[in-house]
C-alpha cells in the first residue's frame, strides 16, 4: 500500500498540513524540515493522492497482470536532443518502434530530473504506470535501488547497468571502434599514434583498450604518454570542445609528435583541429585524423569527410523495443547482451606514410 500524508507526519512529528505545506511548496516551512519531508516522500514512495487511487482502482481490477502499454525512458544527466543529434536519433528511432508494437513511450527524462524530484519519480516510476523502462547511458544515480526495486523489465542501451550482468543489454562495441580504428593506421604505416578521449566512463575505457590491444598486436609499446584523457563524460557540447584543445595542447608539447590521431567523437576532433590549425599543421598531410563514432551534426561543421565509425540507430532502436517487449511477456528470460558493430566510413582525413 502506497505511503499516505499521514505516513509521513507521523514520522516526522508534525501535523498533516505542515506536510501538505511542502509538497504543494508553500512558504512558511523551514529548509531543514522540508528537505526532511522530501527524504522521506523518496523513501516510502509517496505518490499524490490522484496517482494514488490509480494505482489502488488498477489493483483492484483484476487479479491477473494488466499492462499498461506504456514505457518510459532514464537518460544520462547530460542528455540534450539539440546537442546530442546522434543520441536523439536513436531516441526518436525508439519512440518510432515502442508506436510499431503498439505501445507509448509514456516520458524520458534525464536521472538527476527524476532524484531531484521524488514526488515525480514516485508517480511515474511504478509498475502500475509502466510495463517496462529504458535505460540510456546510466547508472541511475541517486534512484538506482529504487528503479530496481519496483520495475523488473529493463534494457539498458549504451552501457551495462550495475554490476550484476542482470539485466538486459544493448552496447555499441566501442572496443571495435578503437581496436579498428587504430588498426586502419597502423595498415597506413603509422607507428606512432596517440589517443585524445574522455577520462572516465564504460565505453571510453573500451576504446582505449581496443587502442592499446591493437598497438601490441602490431608489435608496438603502449606507451600511456600517448593517451590524452582529460574530458568528463558529462559535460556539455562546448566543455568537450574546449577539454580536448586543452589535451591537445598538451600533445603538442611532446619532443616528437605522433603522425596520427584516434579521437574518441567527432566533437572531440573539433579541439584537436583548432590546435593543429594553430600550430600551422593540416590534418592528413601532417597528422591523419580518425574518429571511433559519426556524429552528422559536426561533420556538417567541419565539412571534412572525418574517417569514422558509424552506427546504425535503426537498428539499436529495434532491437532495443523487441527484446523489452519480449521480457515485458516474459519476465522470467535470462538477461543477454547485445553487442551492435560500427561500420567504417573511409573519409579524407587519413594518409598513407610512404
Amino acid at each position: 500500500m502506497s505511503a499516505t500524508i499521514k505516513d509521513i507526519a507521523k514520522k516526522l512529528n508534525v501535523s498533516r498540513v505542515t506536510i501538505s505545506n511542502v509538497l504543494h511548496n508553500k512558504p512558511g516551512v523551514g529548509e531543514k524540515l522540508r528537505q526532511k519531508v522530501m527524504n522521506l516522500v523518496k523513501e516510502l514512495g509517496y505518490v499524490p493522492n490522484e496517482a494514488a487511487l490509480n494505482l489502488r482502482e488498477s489493483k483492484n481490477e483484476s487479479s491477473v497482470t494488466r499492462l499498461t502499454k506504456n514505457i518510459g525512458c532514464i537518460t544520462y544527466r547530460g542528455y540534450d536532443k539539440f546537442n546530442s543529434p546522434l543520441y536523439a536519433g536513436i531516441m526518436e528511432n525508439i519512440d518510432e518502434e515502442i508506436r510499431k508494437n503498439g505501445y507509448h513511450l509514456s516520458f524520458y527524462y534525464k536521472s538527476d530530473e527524476l532524484s531531484e524530484n521524488p514526488l515525480l519519480f514516485n508517480k511515474i516510476v511504478n509498475p502500475e504506470s509502466i510495463d517496462g523502462l529504458i535505460t540510456f547511458s546510466t547508472q541511475l544515480e541517486g534512484i538506482y535501488e529504487q528503479v530496481r526495486g519496483r520495475i523488473k523489465n529493463i534494457i539498458s542501451i549504451s552501457e551495462p547497468l550495475g554490476n550484476k550482468n542482470d539485466v538486459d543489454c544493448i552496447l555499441f562495441d566501442k572496443y571495435q571502434a578503437g581496436h579498428d580504428a587504430t588498426d586502419y593506421l597502423l595498415r597506413l604505416n603509422h607507428k606512432k599514434i596517440a589517443f585524445v578521449g574522455m577520462s572516465k566512463g564504460y565505453n571510453e575505457q573500451s576504446k582505449v583498450k581496443g587502442y592499446k590491444d591493437a598497438l601490441i598486436s602490431a608489435g608496438i609499446e603502449y606507451d600511456e604518454g600517448l593517451v590524452f584523457s582529460s574530458i568528463g563524460v558529462d559535460s556539455g557540447k562546448q566543455q568537450i570542445i574546449q577539454d580536448a584543445y586543452d589535451a591537445a595542447s598538451r600533445m603538442m608539447d611532446l619532443n616528437s609528435l605522433p603522425t596520427a590521431i584516434v579521437a574518441g567523437s567527432h566533437l572531440i576532433c573539433i579541439g584537436i583541429i583548432e590546435v593543429l590549425k594553430e600550430k600551422g599543421l593540416k590534418v592528413s598531410d601532417d597528422i591523419s585524423l580518425i574518429s571511433c563514432s559519426y556524429e552528422p551534426e559536426v561533420e556538417t561543421y567541419l565539412r571534412l569527410g572525418i574517417t569514422s565509425f558509424k552506427l546504425n540507430i535503426k537498428e539499436v532502436g529495434h532491437l532495443a523495443v523487441e527484446r523489452l517487449i519480449k521480457r515485458i511477456h516474459n519476465p522470467e528470460l535470462s538477461p543477454v547482451k547485445t553487442l551492435i558493430s560500427y561500420q567504417f566510413e573511409k573519409g579524407g582525413t587519413c594518409n598513407e606514410i610512404k
